[in-house]
């Protein structure tokens, strides 16, 4: 569910919050990208861009406040969560979202399915593209350096 769904059903007070992921001090994998390696390979250009995409827009969402919260107005009618849900959504972005080992094992081991069991991140991730656009110095224009 997306923040803005948890944020307004909780805003209704039919529930409380018991534990948020974005406040603990552990690793857990909360956002992501997922393609298939047939993809990767076929259509690398096509994933890069949106890759670029995503992470142009991420920057905008946190250096320009104004334009986040209206958007977020547009898909949320109560004006009084735009605030801490801006907030939140700021605090859990990262500037440059690579993959992280950690959280996606941790996603991996909380996982019951007996095909998870030994299964190990690495396995499942292709850094290739964050680091070719890390390297690039896109991060970098995209801060005005």
């Amino acid at each position: 569910m997306s923040s803005t769904g948890v944020a307004k059903i909780v805003a209704t007070g039919c529930c409380r919050v018991l534990a948020d992921l974005s406040e603990l001090p552990l690793d857990y994998a909360s956002y992501g990208v997922v393609v298939s390696g047939a993809l990767l390979k076929n259509q690398r250009e096509n994933v890069k861009r949106f890759l670029l995409a995503i992470i142009e827009g991420i920057h905008a969402f946190k250096n320009k406040p104004d334009l986040a919260r209206a958007i977020l107005r547009e898909s949320n009618g109560d004006a009084d969560a735009i605030g801490p849900l801006y907030k939140r959504l700021t605090k859990s972005f990262r500037d440059f979202p690579t993959p992280e080992i950690r959280g996606i094992q941790n996603v991996i081991d909380s996982l019951t399915t007996p095909k998870a069991r030994g299964a190990r991140a690495e396995d499942f991730m292709d850094p290739s593209l964050t680091e070719e656009i890390r390297k690039s110095g896109f991060m970098e224009k995209l801060a005005g350096k």
